[in-house]
């Protein structure tokens, strides 16, 4: 069943007693028959930066009647129901990822094929220090009527937290969770105050206020930062190979906000993601502009987002490169897909809302994504553990 789920595999654990008894007025015998099995997703992969961001995700769908459980529900098991009514507890746990999960459900149609996925108590702490994949052996139990249907288990690829899935295909569908790239935005991320202070240092502005000011104002504010950044001499860095490879899904290593400038390297992606972070902290509208094999920056220069700025961030290193420069090349970037993208940046957003399934299908590479709607819609940013390390904080 096509969901975003596509990460996972699951076994399910059996909830209930070891005494087999069916339900009063059920025959043991139909009981006792289930037809059953896990729901795995697409290349049975996990990625931790995806469970963490669905677990505050308000999802922008209808909810499916055969889908049971968590909405946000990542591993599952698939159930035909014997009859009307049939009562079915689901358990589901890991090694070290997932605690034992139950939930007790009723199937309401008979015949019918019914996706139950637990609320699983995941141990985020431990997700968000994952750096290398890893095989993870997932398994569950499942109760039908009373009568336990026995155990089944599988293996999932667990991968990096820098890993960020924004697509797969599954059925012949392209679905779309490009909208993934929000939480590697980090608003929250101490060393932006560290950044800010700096900036103030450039002497372009002597405070931030957002867009208290005019267009000109907000504009110098980006000039400051961007030249703050400058002289951290933060490098282009192509690499963006994820952990491991599936062919089905599409996914990207992103460094942390963190570890792009300890390393003083970024892609694009995280260029876009650094500098959002920071606008976003001092109040600005700002945006990732998803174009065919490339990311920018977008930044709205009034409230009403009537005026815009682009940077090409992959500019950012560049000696011979000014601030000018990467907005006259970022505002061509985004010209040459301006009929694809709308003439309001921000309109292709709606198009690219989280949903259960993805997103929108038909793979085009190309979307804006809101960091202010993201968050909204409850995509926060992944937290890093490293964060109270001083060594991010220094210009080195």
């Amino acid at each position: 069943m096509g969901r975003i789920r596509h990460l996972i595999v699951i076994a399910l654990l059996v909830c209930g007693s070891a005494v087999s008894f069916a339900a009063p007025g059920i025959p043991a015998a139909q009981a006792a028959q289930a037809d059953w099995e896990l729901d795995l997703g697409p290349e049975a992969t996990f990625f931790p930066s995806l469970v963490v961001s669905l677990a505050t995700l308000h999802l922008d769908a209808a909810a499916d009647p055969r889908e049971l459980g968590d909405p946000n529900g990542l591993l599952g098991v698939a159930v035909t129901a014997p009859r009307d009514g049939a009562k079915v507890d689901v358990e589901i746990a890991t090694a070290s990822l997932i605690s034992p999960s139950r939930i007790t459900v009723t199937l309401p149609q008979k015949g019918k094929r019914y996706f139950i996925y637990p609320f699983l108590k995941y141990n985020a702490d431990r997700m968000v220090y994952i750096r290398q994949p890893f095989a993870e052996t997932v398994t569950a139990t499942l109760v039908l009527d009373g009568i336990p249907q026995g155990e089944k288990s599988g293996r999932i690829t667990v991968r990096s937290i820098n890993d960020c899935v924004y697509g797969y295909e599954e059925d012949g569908r392209w679905n779309d969770t490009s909208w993934l790239f929000a939480a590697y935005v980090n608003e929250n991320h101490p060393v932006v105050e560290n950044i800010l202070k700096e900036a103030l240092a450039t002497d372009v502005v002597d405070s931030f206020a957002g867009y208290q000011g005019d267009t000109e104002d907000v504009q110098n504010e980006i000039e400051a930062i961007w030249t703050a950044l400058a002289r951290r001499k933060i490098r282009y860095s192509s690499i963006n190979n994820s952990s491991a490879e599936a062919a089905s899904i599409w996914s990207q290593h992103v460094r942390l906000l963190g570890e792009a400038l300890s390393a003083r390297q970024a892609n694009c992606v995280e260029g876009a993601c650094l500098l959002a972070s920071i606008f976003t902290k001092i109040g600005l509208d700002a945006y990732l502009v998803m174009v065919p094999g490339h990311m920018f920056v977008g930044v709205d220069l009034d409230e009403e987002g009537n005026e815009w700025l682009f940077l090409e961030t992959t500019l950012l290193g560049d000696s011979d490169s000014s601030f000018e420069d990467a907005a006259s090349e970022g505002g061509e970037q985004y010209e040459k897909y301006e009929d694809q993208l709308g003439d309001d940046p921000r309109i292709r957003w709606r198009d690219k809302r989280p949903r259960k399934k993805g997103g929108a299908s038909g793979r085009d590479d190309l979307g804006i994504i809101d960091i202010r709607v993201a968050r909204e819609l409850g995509i926060l940013p992944i937290r890093e553990p490293e964060a109270d390390n001083a060594r991010f904080w220094r210009v080195k």
